[in-house]
């Protein structure tokens, strides 16, 4: 029995030593004119230790670098085999398909080993198809939701994700499935279709929604963001109208937050933004600058702000000031043209 497992362990360390041998050759082999041999060394050492998991994902990315997709696929079979509940498998497996509906089932397997992977779900809502159930899409979208911790989908996602669950969910709601769903679904694809429309700042649009989002579902959050974009838009109505002391009084429901949701930056920027211009008005120069500084704070990519701080300094006589403030609005967004235009003056 000794001398049997001695032979058993010696042919072991052998072959493996054999293997990793010709991984090392292989890898020193890097001219085009030998990649035929350098294939050969890696199938064989695969061949003398088939259970070393590294070793196949070489060779997937020898393949991958000379775009030879079929090979790559059939490792990444054989890698799969070995190591079945390896997310990363699953991932690779996806960007190498080509049909919609595959990459979304091999991202979906990759998330059952790994299922606090955000950017996966990004991924799948990228390659959406449009005959994938509703039920599925409200199921993918919630988990999102879940693992940002946050009662939206707007938190740090980016835009080009925003732009393509808003065109899912407008797709969904006018679709017959829509209403084959509960009540409290049907609501929260009304409340995120608001908060992802927050940034165009129509209170009046978000507001048909979330009375839509109530009227299904009587949520707290829903009626609590309801009765905000309410009083936004009674504020923007006194503010055009000159009624400051409205505007004040009413703007006392967002200033006095300590914490909001990111979507809601949206409308407290614009309530700060509209009280450092009542202040500036009213010679009240030091507040008119922290309400405009905390309006640029909370959502920096409004161009407004930027432009009521350039006209408070220059009215100052402060150029300095007034050139960084120009200057840092076009580097936040180089497409804030009123800035750059203001910027290309000053120089």
């Amino acid at each position: 029995i000794f001398l049997f497992l001695g032979i058993v362990v010696f042919l072991g360390g052998f072959f493996a030593f054999e293997s990793n041998l010709l991984m090392i050759l292989a890898n020193k082999n890097f001219s085009h004119a030998d990649s035929l041999s350098k294939e050969n060394m890696y199938k064989q050492a695969i061949k003398l230790w088939p259970l070393k998991i590294e070793n196949y994902k070489l060779l997937k990315e020898f393949y991958r670098e000379k775009n030879e997709k079929q090979k790559e696929r059939d490792v990444l079979q054989a890698l799969i085999k070995l190591e079945p509940i390896a997310c990363e498998n699953y991932v690779w497996m996806a960007e190498l398909e080509t049909d919609k509906q595959q990459k979304v089932n091999y991202y979906l397997k990759a998330l059952e080993f790994s299922p606090l992977r955000i950017d996966l779900y990004f991924k799948i809502i990228n390659f959406w198809p449009e005959e994938k159930e509703l039920e599925e899409l409200y199921s993918v979208l919630s988990k999102i939701e879940q693992i940002k911790g946050e009662c939206c989908l707007l938190k740090g996602i980016g835009f080009d994700n925003e732009e393509k669950i808003l065109k899912l969910l407008s797709k969904a709601v006018e679709s017959d499935s829509f209403f084959n769903l509960n009540r409290d679904k049907q609501a929260r694809i009304y409340f995120w279709q608001a908060i992802l429309t927050t940034y165009e700042q129509d209170w009046q649009k978000d507001i048909i929604l979330l009375e839509k989002a109530v009227s299904l579902d009587n949520k707290k959050e829903y009626k609590d963001l309801l009765h905000d974009l309410i009083t936004m838009k009674s504020i923007e109505g006194e503010f055009n109208n000159g009624n400051f002391s409205v505007v004040k009084q009413l703007a006392k429901v967002f200033t006095n937050k300590q914490e909001y949701a990111f979507y809601e930056k949206f409308h407290i920027a614009q309530v700060y933004y509209f009280l450092g211009e009542i202040n500036f008005w009213e010679n009240n120069f030091k507040l008119s600058e922290d309400n405009l500084n905390r309006s640029k704070q909370i959502n920096p990519w409004e161009e407004k702000p930027y432009l009521g701080l350039a006209r408070l300094y220059k009215f100052r006589g402060e150029e300095n000031e007034l050139r960084k403030v120009l200057q840092s609005c076009v580097e936040v967004d180089q497409w804030k043209n009123e800035c750059k235009k203001e910027l290309e003056a000053l120089n």
